[in-house]
């Protein structure tokens, strides 16, 4: 059975006058490409959440393991310096502060709504920050975001080596058509960040209206169409930094 909004458009279409027969086809046709878009919408949310989805995501300097509450320990020792939060969406003064961002990531996960990892150097596994790849309200459109590296490894192609693992699980994988990013109007470091990866920034100056702050933001999206650009970018950025660390 169709779902009742097709019908209404069948119903609609159908009481036109003339109504020929291939006038009826090409109505059940068209209604058949808009059932299979939105099948493919959800496609990359629900692969994100899969089964086996809890599985390392592998890069040449890092990798990322989703993120469970003992990491909270690790990541206290190394992310709490000021400059790291200092022009952040999100205010983090101490550990009880980092605690809760982190809380609030799990209950993400547990809601369906984002998975978060913890970032841990391949060389030796220590954990050196965390990032999120969640779900937004536009179809086919996921964000990365909430992504912080402890101070020692900026700069270091640590970052860059992130973005393309999520970056590629998100464009490779999960079959996901854009994804957006977000930062604190204020914050020029990360902005230029996340404008090297080829994003383009937002017109629209927004308020965030899920921080506690209500900072004003600068939105910026990558379509799937410049991620093979990016991509070749962030490699070239990675392969550096990997052979700075050989030759060190």
């Amino acid at each position: 059975m169709l779902p009742n909004a097709h019908s209404a458009r069948l119903r609609i279409f159908s009481n036109q006058q003339p109504c020929t027969y291939a006038t009826v086809i090409s109505i059940h046709i068209w209604i058949a490409c808009q059932l299979f878009n939105e099948g493919q919408a959800g496609m990359s949310q629900s692969k994100l959440f899969a089964k086996g989805s809890t599985t390392p995501l592998e890069g040449r300097l890092v990798h990322l393991d989703v993120l469970s509450p003992d990491d909270y320990i690790e990541l206290a020792r190394t992310c709490l310096d000021p400059e790291i939060w200092r022009s952040a969406i999100a205010k983090i003064g101490s550990a009880a502060d980092l605690k809760q961002y982190l809380e609030r990531g799990l209950a993400q996960r547990a809601a369906d709504q984002a998975m978060p990892f913890v970032i841990r150097l391949r060389a030796d596994g220590r954990a050196i920050g965390s990032t999120r790849l969640a779900i937004t309200s536009e179809n086919d459109t996921l964000e990365i975001g909430w992504t912080f590296i402890a101070t020692p490894w900026h700069r270091s192609g640590v970052n860059a080596d992130a973005k393309l693992i999520l970056l590629s699980h998100a464009f490779e994988v999960l079959g996901c058509r854009r994804v957006v990013f977000k930062a604190s109007v204020n914050n020029e470091r990360s902005k230029a960040a996340i404008a090297s990866l080829g994003a383009v920034g937002c017109p629209a100056v927004k308020k965030d209206p899920a921080d506690a702050e209500d900072k004003t933001i600068q939105w910026f999206e990558l379509p799937a169409n410049r991620w093979p650009e990016t991509r070749v970018r962030l490699e070239t950025k990675v392969a550096r930094a990997s052979a700075a660390v050989r030759d060190a």
